[in-house]
């Protein structure tokens, strides 16, 4: 699969607002639309200032995380080639810091098995994050949830940086999310290119939208697990445990509906 990225307008809030302004500007777009590696490097040479030592080093870390990626080895050494002509640095150098990068227990064909797999069923989860970047308000929203209802490591992490530092708007990855810088960028990304443009009232809404999803979600996962208990206590028999499920699983299918009617 090729992926390519079109990049809209900054006057346009997606792409049916595009067409029905202007369908030629949306064919310019398509035809303008870059293979998904150039565009991210792009968003990362604009975050960083590659003409300083300390931005070159953030820009080759952040690069190079996402050709580790590749599969093909005449692909990533193209994107290598690439990243070492935007910082001025030579091939060898940037082979080297690929290396050390590179995790000593994953092989890259595993990460590439990885990333060419089905899509994240988390996605929403990131989103959440993502919009709630730009704002503080926003960010306030996950003290109100469990972060044990988030999948994986850095989501948690993350959902309880805004449980407690929600100042003002995350602009670059906090000391105590060192570890997830990867993660954290790639969240940056998407609240930059994605919501950037929306009002601090719509991002607020699509947060608290989206931390109902997750509680919700959570909830349906629950009552899966908890049907799964009830046949097995009734095919063996044991009916106070049956009950005890039962009651259980009626008060969770209550609470789900009164969440979808929010």
């Amino acid at each position: 699969m090729t992926l390519t990225i079109i990049e809209l307008p900054d006057d346009a809030k997606d792409p049916d607002e595009l067409i029905r302004h202007d369908p030629a500007a949306w064919q310019s777009a398509i035809d303008q639309a870059l293979p998904a590696v150039d565009w991210i490097l792009a968003q990362y040479e604009k975050r960083e200032d590659i003409t300083t030592v300390a931005g070159k080093r953030a820009f080759t870390t952040a690069g190079l995380s996402i050709t580790a990626q590749l599969q093909d080895p005449v692909e990533r050494e193209h994107y290598e080639k690439k990243i070492a002509t935007m910082t001025h640095t030579t091939l060898e150098t940037i082979r080297q810091k690929s290396l050390q990068h590179e995790p000593a227990t994953t092989p890259k064909r595993a990460i590439a098995h990885v990333v060419q797999a089905a899509p994240d069923p988390y996605m929403y989860q990131d989103n959440a994050f993502a919009v709630a970047c730009n704002d503080a308000a926003s960010q306030e929203l996950f003290a109100h949830i469990d972060p044990e209802l988030f999948e994986g490591a850095e989501r948690r992490a993350m959902a309880r940086y805004f449980a407690s530092h929600h100042a003002e708007p995350l602009r670059d990855t906090p000391k105590e999310l060192h570890q997830f810088d990867t993660y954290v960028k790639i969240l940056l990304l998407k609240a930059d290119t994605r919501y950037g443009e929306w009002s601090e009232q719509d991002r607020y809404f699509e947060t608290a939208r989206l931390i109902r999803q997750i509680e919700n979600e959570h909830k349906k996962q629950t009552q899966e697990q908890l049907i799964k208990e009830l046949r097995g206590a009734e095919a063996a028999g044991d009916e106070p445990r049956a009950l005890e499920i039962r009651t259980k699983l009626n008060s969770l299918i209550k609470e789900i509906a009164r969440g979808q009617r929010r």
